[in-house]
């Protein structure tokens, strides 16, 4: 390691903040440790640390697992292989519907495929109450 980098007072008067929301009783001990090493490490080279509360942050992970697959549906539908995307030809006596999913199940992995039908789901009418809770919000 660069030895400049140990030097005490490198971080003198550097203002760290550390989420309380970040502490929750799933983390992992091992995480657990590497956050306190980490903490001291900054305060040994001189760096103020401020606990802070955003009480908010506890829900950016549901968020996220709902935008991200929504936001992946609506992106990739038009991955269709007539105007963007692989565009293979047409078999033989295949319709629009058969060619479209012949074309999205040989290039979307598996990962994507998941996203694309949860983010189908979510933006389904069955989420729509939600939905506008959201955008009236």
């Amino acid at each position: 390691m660069n030895k400049e980098l140990e030097a005490p007072g490198l971080l003198d008067g550097l203002r760290v903040g550390v989420l309380d929301e970040f502490n929750i009783a799933e983390l992992d001990p091992r995480n657990r440790e590497i956050q306190k090493l980490f903490i001291q490490m900054l305060i040994d080279r001189g760096a103020i640390i401020k606990r802070i509360s955003v009480p908010l942050m506890t829900y950016c992970l549901p968020f996220y697992f709902t935008v991200v697959p929504s936001e992946a549906a609506t992106n990739l539908s038009r991955f269709d292989g007539l105007k963007y995307g692989h565009q293979p030809e047409f078999e033989n006596g295949e319709d629009l519907m058969e060619y479209i999913e012949r074309v999205r199940t040989s290039t979307f992995g598996l990962n994507v495929k998941r996203r694309v039908v949860l983010g189908n789901f979510l933006l389904s009418s069955k989420f729509e109450q939600f939905n506008e809770k959201v955008r009236t919000a």
